[in-house]
């Protein structure tokens, strides 16, 4: 009897000793498997984050003609002193006397919303003399521009005996 009652004594003992000792050890194990779980899972979610900016950087390669000339359309940069150069040079390519360029102050903006909130106008008063042919010549070499240019306004001054005067108002955006 004394066999059959230390058995199960010695038994529960154990069961209680193995709890006490390995179970602790048991849960750390658990905890730290699901931490590596979780490390993987944010590694794979990593990799398919950088796999898929490489997949962007390919395909924006292969818009790149596209996004230079939308560089060059919007620089980032509106240097006057570019601009005044390039007016100057095509408004005689094309038959022009340019008499006067100037800034225009004060022109009332829209409120833009998303990416065109960044983009600048900055407005050019142009006064310009030539035959009319030269006007329309001066005007579809702005049309063909790499930049944005718009003529907002055309203001024709005819005189006797001396050649049309051409007021331009002219929009070019930058970013």
């Amino acid at each position: 009897m004394n066999k059959t009652f230390a058995i199960p004594i010695l038994l529960f003992g154990a069961l209680i000793l193995a709890s006490y000792l390995f179970l602790p050890q048991y849960q750390e194990f658990k905890g730290v498997r699901s931490q590596v779980n979780q490390m993987q899972t944010q590694v794979l979610e990593t990799e398919r984050y950088f796999s898929n900016l490489g997949q962007i950087l390919e395909n924006l390669r292969n818009y790149e003609d596209s996004l230079e000339k939308i560089e060059s359309a919007l620089p980032q940069d509106p240097s006057l002193s570019t601009l005044l150069n390039f007016f100057q040079k095509k408004s005689s390519e094309n038959g022009l006397l340019l008499k006067n360029i100037s800034t225009v102050k004060g022109r009332r903006k829209e409120e833009k919303k998303g990416i065109l909130a960044k983009v600048e106008e900055t407005y050019l008063n142009l006064n310009l003399s030539g035959s009319y042919l030269s006007l329309k010549g001066f005007l579809e070499t702005l049309e063909k521009s790499s930049r944005l240019i718009e003529v907002e306004n055309i203001y024709i001054e005819i005189l006797r005996g001396e050649l049309p005067e051409y007021n331009l108002l002219i929009k070019v955006y930058s970013l």
